[in-house]
This record gives structure tokens, sequence and C-alpha cells, in this order.
């Protein structure tokens, strides 16, 4: 028995000893859409004027080109509040001509829970180098290995004029409507308060960051549809 177990301990030990430098090295070097947007902001950190960031409310529906030609878009589909919090710590120190962050505060993120998206979790632990805040997931995300096939191999979409906006063809067909309502048991659901206290204090701390580099912040809604104003 302690020989197959000092077997298998030695396994583990080569396995881990393989995995590390893919893991470090390789996966880190796939091209994709969330290392192209963190890259090109390092790069063109001179050159930003405006920012837009948050979720799929700006990577899908703003096209940059359309206000400037000093915008970029940073926003990240499904992307919860505290990633753009960590991004602009980053980034906007570093930023001498920003002048505005533009934020969109979407129907249901500030009222619903953040722990369920892993994947989400390991693309920006991995290519934008901002790590989940609790431990010890955050860890166990940034492995490629943990998420099986959906590693993020993505095939890139970008060149190097893209400017981060990736548009949406149709309305989702007869469900649109429901797609993109907010329901009241999400509203007043069980957590709700935790929820919202902890969307606004992210909310408040990406102000106080733009605040202390004299960068405007602002924060929009989009347009709601009446069935949404109904609930």
């Amino acid at each position: 028995m302690k020989h197959f177990l000092c077997n298998v301990s030695i396994g583990i030990i080569f396995f881990f000893i393989l995995l590390l430098p893919i893991e470090c090295f390789v996966v880190p070097n796939v091209p994709n859409s969330y290392s192209y947007k963190y890259n090109y902001v390092e790069k063109h950190k001179d050159d930003i004027s405006i920012l837009l960031m948050g979720n799929s409310y700006f990577e899908n529906s703003i096209n940059p080109n359309l206000i400037g030609d000093s915008i970029f878009d940073l926003a990240v589909s499904a992307r919860w509040i505290y990633y753009d919090k960590e991004l602009l710590a980053i980034f906007i120190p570093q930023m001498s001509n920003l002048s505005a962050v533009v934020y969109p505060i979407g129907y249901k993120m500030p009222f619903i829970n953040y722990e369920y998206n892993p994947i989400l979790d390991f693309q920006h632990e991995k290519y934008m180098h901002v790590w989940y805040n609790e431990f010890p997931q955050n860890i166990l995300r940034w492995f490629a290995i943990t998420h099986g096939g959906r590693v993020g191999f993505e095939p890139s979409i970008c060149d190097k004029d893209w400017n981060g906006y990736v548009p949406l063809e149709g309305n989702g067909g007869d469900t649109w409507k429901e797609q993109q309502n907010i329901l009241p048991e999400i509203i007043y659901g069980a957590d709700r308060e935790k929820n919202l206290s902890d969307y606004t204090h992210y909310l408040i701390e990406m102000a106080r960051i733009c605040q202390e580099n004299e960068v405007r912040f602002i924060a929009v809604t989009p347009p709601c549809h009446d069935s949404f104003n109904a609930n």
C-alpha cells in the first residue's frame, strides 16, 4: 500500500511539473479578445481619452468609432463589476490623457450575486491579470485544466485596429422581451440586500478611483422596455 501511495504521489508531482509551464507560458499566450483588450489599453494608455467599461451593454451595443477616434471598449460580456473596479485601479493612474470612464448599470446586475461563472474568472485571471476575490476559488479557477475544454481558446476576433466592439445581430427571436426583462423575484430575492450593497460598494470605488485621478466617471442606464418598467 505504501509503495502504491508513493507511486501515486510521484505521479502527481511529475504531472504538476509538466502542467505548470503550460499554464504559465502556453495558455496565457493563446490569442483571444480578453488578452487583446488588456494589452491594447496597456500599449495605448496615453492615446485613450474615453474608456468604455462594463458588460455586454457596452461590448455589444456601443460602437466607439461613432463617438470618436480615441475611444476604446474594454467591456466584456457578463463581467461582474468587481473586475471593472480592479481594471480601473490598474490602468487609470497610468493613462495621462484619459478624461472619462463610462459604465452601464444593467437591468439585473445590481440584484444578483456572483458565484457561478468560473470560466469568466479564469479569463480575467489568466488574460487580464485580475484575480477573483475569494480564496481558494481564485487559485483553482486560474488553472485552465480545471475548466476542461472551456479554456478560452476561442479564435481571436480582433486585428490591430479592433476597438473592442462586438456587435450582436438580430433581437433574440420571439422571446427578446423576456430575455431583457427583470422579474420581481430577482429584485426581491433573498440575497437582494447583500447583492445590492456589494454592487453599490464597487460602483462607489470606481467613482473614487476616477475622482482621485481627475477622471470623469459617468454611469448610465440603458433604455428599458415597457415589460421591464411594469415590474
